[in-house]
């Protein structure tokens, strides 16, 4: 089933799915059509219109795809929308759910879009008390209004996480507009992590379980985290982060003080108002292998404790740095002979393109 892994599609990355809809529904066409070669990509869409009508998933179609497919490994995405007949919306998700659940064990990767989680509950029902063995990557994504509603209905006391403990290769988990519930069980071996908020208001915090999390995360390398989410230093105990993304982080205290021995990657996308404080107290030497550093903001500034420590650095870019940390910088990478991230191999200075091993992007330059 190459090329059709719903999952990495770049379109599926938005968090405005709503608008990909019509995506979807042009990319699983044939699976509508009953094309053999997407039968192990399973397409389910619950709560139609009028417009998509005709390429929604009926109980009676779905069961012919999972026939047809046989007991190769499948791919499924479920599209939940919003609509004003939740009735239908629930009683079809109840029997394609009920369809689905023999065939869970031969599940590969699963992408879940929930914007209506009334009509999404009966496949979390379904997911809770199955067991996946070979699903290797999982997606939550969910509409900015239902993201509470799912956190809470996740956390509740009667429920239990999904695939509880039935994923043990399990690798990679996105998490969109939903904040990651407590595990009850030990968590599969996962290496890429990746959190994102899409609510545009209060920022969400993670709860006081994230940080026992990641400590139950000894094999991660990749953790993304992108905001609004508050997240705390305490929450990056664990020794094994190598690339790491946050974006829109609020907390000052974020990265402050916290040590990471084999981080490679630092990007932090969009710096906020008080953040800078946190980093110009930064000690880069806890980030002994560090070699390659993002940053970006409105207009932030660093001072020269913050980038002089590291001597493992290849790649530096900076995003709307202020004027002044941009001549200071340009002054500390450009001493002969050079004193400051001697192991550079490849950078670029825009607008004015001289290799000295720095990216800058900035208004006032």
């Amino acid at each position: 089933m190459e090329g059709c892994n719903p999952i990495l599609d770049p379109f599926l990355w938005d968090p405005r799915f709503r608008d990909a809809t019509p995506l979807l529904s042009h990319r699983f066409r044939s699976i509508a059509l009953g094309t053999p070669k997407l039968w192990n990509c399973l397409r389910v869409y619950i709560g139609r219109d009028d417009e998509h009508a005709l390429l929604g998933t009926s109980p009676e179609s779905f069961s012919r795809v999972l026939q047809r497919s046989g007991a190769v490994p499948l791919d499924l995405l479920f599209v939940c929308r919003r609509t004003c007949d939740e009735g239908r919306d629930v009683g079809d998700s109840r029997r394609i759910s009920r369809l689905l659940f023999p065939h869970l064990p031969r599940l590969r990767s699963c992408d879940l879009f929930i914007e209506s989680m009334t009509g999404a509950l009966p496949l979390f029902d379904a997911f809770q008390f199955a067991e996946a063995p070979t699903l290797d990557r999982m997606a939550f994504r969910s509409a900015e209004e239902d993201a509470e509603w799912i956190t809470d209905w996740l956390g509740h006391a009667e429920s239990h996480p999904i695939f509880s403990g039935g994923t043990p290769n399990m690798s990679s988990l996105t998490i969109v507009g939903i904040i990651l519930f407590p595990p009850t069980s030990p968590l599969p071996p996962l290496q890429a992590v990746t959190f994102l908020s899409i609510t545009t208001g209060t920022p969400q915090y993670f709860p006081a379980e994230f940080r026992l999390l990641l400590s139950a995360m000894p094999t991660l390398i990749v953790l993304e985290l992108m905001s609004p989410f508050v997240v705390r230093v305490e929450a990056f105990s664990t020794p094994n982060p190598r690339p790491l993304t946050l974006s829109d982080l609020t907390a000052n205290n974020l990265i402050e003080e916290w040590t990471a021995p084999v981080l490679q990657s630092l990007c932090i996308s969009r710096l906020c108002e008080g953040i800078n404080d946190a980093l110009q107290h930064i000690n880069t030497t806890k980030y002994p292998l560090l070699e390659s550093l993002v940053l970006g903001g409105r207009r932030f500034t660093l001072t020269s404790s913050f980038v002089h420590a590291t001597d493992t650095l290849k790649h530096v870019s900076l995003m709307d740095i202020s004027k002044k940390s941009a001549d200071d910088l340009l002054r500390m990478v450009t001493p002969s002979p050079p004193y400051l991230w001697p192991d550079y191999n490849h950078c670029r200075l825009a607008p004015l393109a001289r290799s000295i091993g720095l990216h800058f992007y900035s208004s006032e330059l």
